[in-house]
């Protein structure tokens, strides 16, 4: 299965339509992205890039993968900030009960108190 940096190294790769200017801006040398994308399309099993001395070109392949790419790479991010928000007590469920003379007089202050604490919770 093909990992993250993969779909990375691609989508820059045929957003500057260059492997050198697309290795320079993610810190790789060029024969390692290189060989990141030919790990690539060795998984997938197809070329993505039609490649000349001149010029970078998707292939019809890698123009139909191009915006899955980018789709996975942008869900992986929500997924992760997702995660971390949970982790920060930024975001998630809280389920409270209790009897109506602790809901009436703790609870509201318990929750002004967490807002505080946690000024982005909804």
């Amino acid at each position: 299965m093909f990992h993250q940096r993969q779909l990375r190294a691609f989508v820059l790769t045929a957003e500057l339509a260059s492997f050198t200017r697309a290795a320079r801006e993610i810190h790789l040398t060029q024969p390692a992205l290189s060989y990141l994308i030919r790990k690539l399309e060795g998984e997938l099993g197809v070329e993505l890039f039609a490649r000349n001395t001149r010029k970078v070109l998707l292939t019809e392949a890698g123009e139909l993968f191009l915006g899955h790419a980018r789709r996975i790479l942008a869900d992986m991010a929500l997924a992760l900030q997702d995660t971390q928000n949970v982790r920060q007590l930024a975001q998630g469920h809280l389920a409270l009960a209790g009897l109506p003379s602790v809901a009436s007089s703790l609870l509201p202050r318990t929750i002004a108190a967490f807002r505080k604490r946690h000024p982005g919770s909804p």
